[in-house]
């Protein structure tokens, strides 16, 4: 399902980030066990009955995998930002680096929250040429596939 495809590209993202030490689909299990009280992903789509709130296992992966990365992901976003402004300082981001650069700038003024977070990370490792670990389903749309080697 599409929110099972997004729990598995938030749980990559972090481990991209170094959140996440394991990637593994065993390690991803582990965590669905402990959040949504289930043994599988693909069981995560009910309510969990022990929350005083009916909310889908699937949104309380998707929204606790976003909390514990934005412990980590504004800093993370912000030193690439620094990396990224010196680096054109010094002349060696070409325009579209650049460009990016400022996208990512851009995309902070716009919002806080993650998905604004996930987008900038995305425009500062492109612009400072560095290989994104895969495509997210939600990538937004002026982003390029990452090739794969």
């Amino acid at each position: 399902s599409p929110e099972d495809a997004k729990v598995r590209a938030l749980w990559l993202f972090l481990h991209a980030l170094g959140i996440v030490k394991d990637p593994s689909e065993q390690a991803l299990a582990a965590y669905v066990k402990r959040i949504a009280k289930v043994d599988d992903l693909r069981w995560a789509r009910g309510t969990r009955p022990d929350l005083n709130t009916p909310r889908y296992r699937t949104e309380l992966l998707i929204e606790t995998l976003k909390k514990w990365g934005m412990r980590y992901l504004p800093a993370i976003v912000a030193d690439l930002l620094s990396e990224a402004v010196e680096a054109a300082r010094a002349g060696q981001l070409s325009k579209d680096q650049a460009d990016l650069a400022l996208k990512a700038q851009s995309t902070l003024r716009d919002g806080q929250g993650f998905d604004k977070h996930w987008d900038a990370w995305e425009y500062l490792m492109k612009a400072l040429g560095r290989p994104l670990p895969g495509q997210r389903p939600d990538a937004p749309a002026d982003a390029e596939a990452p090739v794969e080697e």
